[in-house]
């Protein structure tokens, strides 16, 4: 249903309903950073034309992705995200997206040469 809605919107409401849903799932990455429904629902927000051209908003969204990955280290979805909007930005960084791969590595190491080949 969701989808249907934005659809039928014009642009500027969309991008404020696309905002509020990456709020709602940010409080979700709080309080249960695990959730891999919430990591889904928000790479799906981020996907959408109106906001993946949006480099403000990914780089305010890069910044909260390295805060929750200070304090929840051990978490892999964060380090997902952050390489993720990474390659969204017009120039990403590869020394970081590197560095976030060794993380990911050392944290999941069954996947390692997953994370190595993306």
């Amino acid at each position: 249903m969701f989808p249907y809605i934005i659809f039928s919107l014009s642009q500027s409401p969309v991008f404020s309903l696309y905002e509020e849903e990456i709020k709602f799932t940010q409080a979700a990455f709080w309080t249960d950073p695990n959730d891999q429904s919430a990591w889904i629902y928000y790479r799906w927000l981020l996907s959408r034309p109106s906001i993946s051209g949006n480099v403000d908003l990914l780089n305010e969204e890069l910044q909260l992705m390295n805060d929750l990955i200070e304090d929840e280290p051990k978490c892999k979805y964060p380090l997902l995200a952050a390489i993720w909007i990474q390659r969204k930005l017009p120039q990403p960084d590869q020394n970081y997206i590197n560095q976030i791969i060794e993380k990911l590595s050392t944290l999941d190491p069954i996947r390692a040469p997953y994370y190595r080949e993306q």
